[in-house]
């Protein structure tokens, strides 16, 4: 499969920050164009990605309180920062 240019951004994002990246916070109620992207890479095994909140506790007392949304993507255990550099090299996976 051929990578696109936003998952190349993603995949270069998470080799900067050395195995982490953030996704930009968007309101609670938007939904993310990024989301797609996320889950193809998470499926090729490639990364791990969580949704976070501002509110640290999120659950049905604490929702009212939530505003802003965001992504924690992190690298797969199974690989490296390294395997990473070359399947953004290659332009495949």
């Amino acid at each position: 499969m051929k990578l696109l240019k936003k998952q190349k951004e993603i995949l270069q994002e998470v080799v900067k920050g050395k195995g982490y990246f953030k996704t930009p916070t968007v309101p609670k109620d938007h939904s993310e164009k990024i989301l797609d992207d996320l889950v193809n890479l998470y499926l090729k095994d490639l990364i791990v990605f969580n949704r976070e909140y501002d509110v640290p506790s999120f659950g049905p007392s604490s929702e009212h309180k939530v505003r802003y949304k965001w992504y924690a993507v992190t690298i797969n255990k199974k690989k490296t920062i390294k395997d990473l550099r070359k399947v953004i090299k290659d332009g495949k996976i």
